[in-house]
């Protein structure tokens, strides 16, 4: 991503996926913040990290339907 930071996304291409925090390595300096969207809409979230990992957790369930995307950035 821009500026040394870490994106992952998750995207569907058949049926839906529930989820509700991701966990990713983090390799170089801790991230200090987190930003979650779906399909360009943000999502309050939650960064925490613990030996290696980053853990991004969100209030409650959002489903990922066919067709859509879920993207985390790391900053």
């Amino acid at each position: 991503a821009e500026g040394g930071g870490l994106k992952a996304q998750l995207a569907v291409k058949h049926g839906k996926l529930r989820v509700k925090s991701i966990a990713l390595a983090i390799e170089q300096k801790n991230p200090t913040s987190a930003k979650v969207t779906k399909n360009g809409q943000a999502i309050a979230s939650e960064l925490a990290i613990n030996g290696g990992r980053a853990l991004v957790t969100w209030a409650s369930d959002t489903v990922i339907r066919t067709g859509e995307s879920l993207e985390v950035r790391l900053e």
